[in-house]
């Protein structure tokens, strides 16, 4: 007979939970007149089965995801370089069922997730520009970094293990690089994620997780209308779990997009994904104590 998950002990860990969402973007490190705001509205859609670290003994996962995203960014004048501050709040309802030592157990929630803050920063080959001096501008090589944090303010409950938010911080330092060949793109970028831990997990359990690494490589082609097509590779490594993921994405001016995705994970996660900004989900190294 199946449960409903409410009580201790009964666990289906999903978005937030062992599974961390990674973004995939191109155009990090590109350059953009100064004082540039964007608007980003994201949906997507996932629907699979994930293996679990063993530490859960959670088995036989399968979970449908909704996933929406508000996010804002502006573009500013550092140190005479062009730099990007942006703000993502996201939004997600999801339901699944699993085995929990051998018992049937289902969960569903919805709320909103822990915002991301990014500060992201072109050290070399973006000068600062006004909108007039940018009509003459040519992207050849740019280098750049960034850095991301996640607040722990997203919906958590510390009675289940299903929650959107996940009760702790994250930080990520990125460095990327960019190279223009006319209306040719190819980009780089590298970056580890950084977790703290939750004291609070699952009625006061202590949880740790070791660092996410990200290396990924994008190749654009800009249109002369605005418009921009990316094909993009990228791996996913913490400890003994990896994920390569490969994608299609066409965008425009705005960077609203239709990206096709096409994956392939030790989790056997299948994901169909309808607007930007994109996501892969990790399976997650963790202990718990």
């Amino acid at each position: 007979m199946k449960r409903n998950l409410q009580t201790p002990f009964l666990a289906l860990m999903l978005l937030s939970g062992i599974a961390q969402a990674q973004e995939i973007e191109p155009r990090t490190y590109t350059n953009a007149p100064v004082g540039v705001n964007f608007l980003v509205i994201g949906m997507g859609y996932s629907q699979g089965g994930i293996s679990f670290d063993p530490a859960v003994q959670l088995t036989n996962a399968k979970i449908k995801t909704d996933l929406a995203a508000l996010a804002y960014a502006r573009v500013l004048d550092i140190g005479g370089q062009s730099a990007k501050f942006d703000l993502i709040v996201p939004y997600a309802s999801l339901n699944g069922t699993a085995e929990y030592v051998g018992e049937p157990v289902a969960r569903e929630v919805s709320g909103f997730g822990d915002p991301k803050l990014r500060l992201a920063m072109n050290f070399y080959g973006a000068p600062a520009l006004t909108l007039d001096e940018f009509a003459s501008y040519r992207h050849d090589l740019i280098i750049g970094g960034s850095l991301q944090v996640s607040l722990p303010v997203g919906q958590y409950d510390r009675d289940k293990l299903v929650n959107i938010g996940t009760n702790r911080w994250y930080v990520k330092p990125e460095l990327g690089i960019s190279k223009g060949w006319g209306r040719w793109t190819l980009e780089g970028t590298a970056a580890v994620t950084f977790f703290g831990d939750n004291d609070d997990f699952f009625g006061g359990k202590h949880r740790e997780q070791a660092p996410i690494y990200g290396f990924q490589g994008h190749l654009v082609y800009g249109f002369p209308s605005g418009i921009w097509g990316a094909l993009t590779a990228a791996l996913l490594v913490a400890d003994e779990p990896r994920l390569m993921a490969f994608a299609a994405t066409i965008c425009s001016k705005t960077r609203a997009s239709l990206p096709h995705w096409l994956s392939r994970s030790t989790g056997k996660i299948r994901s169909k994904f309808m607007q930007a900004p994109v996501s892969i989900p990790v399976r997650e190294p963790i202990s718990i104590r």
